[in-house]
Protein backbone atom coordinates (compact mmCIF):
# COMPACT_ATOMS: atom_id res chain seq x y z
CA UNK A 1 0.00 0.00 0.00
CA UNK A 2 0.88 3.92 -0.47
CA UNK A 3 1.52 5.43 2.45
CA UNK A 4 2.22 8.57 4.34
CA UNK A 5 6.59 8.84 4.25
CA UNK A 6 7.69 8.14 8.12
CA UNK A 7 4.61 7.30 9.35
CA UNK A 8 3.14 4.37 11.70
CA UNK A 9 0.49 1.99 10.90
CA UNK A 10 -1.01 -1.32 11.93
CA UNK A 11 -2.22 -3.72 10.15
CA UNK A 12 -4.94 -5.74 11.25
CA UNK A 13 -7.00 -8.94 9.77
CA UNK A 14 -10.15 -10.16 9.60
CA UNK A 15 -12.48 -13.91 8.80
CA UNK A 16 -15.69 -11.88 9.14
CA UNK A 17 -15.30 -8.51 8.61
CA UNK A 18 -16.89 -8.00 11.94
CA UNK A 19 -13.98 -9.03 14.55
CA UNK A 20 -10.69 -7.53 14.15
CA UNK A 21 -7.68 -9.08 14.93
CA UNK A 22 -3.80 -6.92 15.11
CA UNK A 23 -1.18 -8.32 12.32
CA UNK A 24 1.30 -6.10 13.03
CA UNK A 25 2.60 -2.82 13.16
CA UNK A 26 4.67 -1.53 10.37
CA UNK A 27 6.40 1.94 9.35
CA UNK A 28 5.83 3.39 6.13
CA UNK A 29 9.73 4.28 5.91
CA UNK A 30 9.56 5.89 2.18
CA UNK A 31 5.82 5.87 1.22
CA UNK A 32 5.36 2.32 0.72
CA UNK A 33 4.00 -0.16 3.79
CA UNK A 34 4.80 -4.06 2.56
CA UNK A 35 3.72 -7.00 4.71
CA UNK A 36 3.33 -10.83 4.76
CA UNK A 37 1.16 -12.32 6.58
CA UNK A 38 2.24 -16.02 6.69
CA UNK A 39 -0.92 -17.26 8.46
CA UNK A 40 -2.97 -16.94 5.80
CA UNK A 41 -2.10 -20.28 3.83
CA UNK A 42 -4.36 -22.57 2.88
CA UNK A 43 -8.55 -21.87 1.79
CA UNK A 44 -9.23 -19.51 4.70
CA UNK A 45 -9.97 -15.94 3.59
CA UNK A 46 -8.27 -13.08 5.29
CA UNK A 47 -9.58 -9.18 5.21
CA UNK A 48 -7.16 -6.63 5.68
CA UNK A 49 -7.72 -2.88 6.83
CA UNK A 50 -4.86 -0.68 7.89
CA UNK A 51 -4.87 2.13 10.85
CA UNK A 52 -2.99 5.38 10.88
CA UNK A 53 -1.78 5.91 14.35
CA UNK A 54 -0.63 8.98 15.77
Amino acid sequence: MTAEPGRAYRIDYSTDLKTWNVLTPVNSGYGVVNFTDPASVGNVRRYYRVIQLP
